[in-house]
């Protein structure tokens, strides 16, 4: 049986936090864990995830919200980030530093990046071995 080299395919998961998102259950406003690889990316937006976009995202900032928002892929073992709508996304990395990203821009991504939509809606990236807590 064919098996992937572990750099080439790896688990993702978004969760939709911040002032702008509905308090719901964690499975009510995440997306994954879904597997990416060299060969496919996992693409964000109303058409991709309509119904939790809907119903975690407050009807004020729905318009935040493209169609195709962006995607997540992994090359060579690192993940990326590319910005697919016309609107600018903002990358909010674990030390609070913020990128502006304009649309077809693509940045490295790492476990705990935040990827922010606009005033209160952000998705929280967990990417590898990082996306669950594990206590020790």
């Amino acid at each position: 049986s064919f098996v992937e080299d572990p750099l080439e395919s790896a688990e993702v998961s978004l969760e939709l936090r911040g002032e702008g998102t509905v308090d719901l259950p964690l499975d009510l406003r995440s997306i994954g864990p879904v597997q990416v690889s060299n060969r496919g990316s996992m693409l964000v937006g109303r058409r991709h995830q309509p119904e939790l976009h809907e119903r975690a995202i407050v009807p004020r900032c729905q318009e935040l919200v493209s169609v195709d928002q962006f995607a997540v892929g992994l090359k060579n073992g690192h993940f990326w980030l590319m910005v697919l709508s016309a609107s600018p996304l903002y990358l909010v990395r674990p030390d609070r530093s913020c990128e502006e990203l304009p649309k077809d821009s693509i940045s490295d991504l790492h476990s705990g990046d935040q990827i922010c939509l606009g005033s209160g809606v952000l998705w929280r990236f967990r990417g590898g071995a990082q996306q669950f807590d594990i206590k020790m």
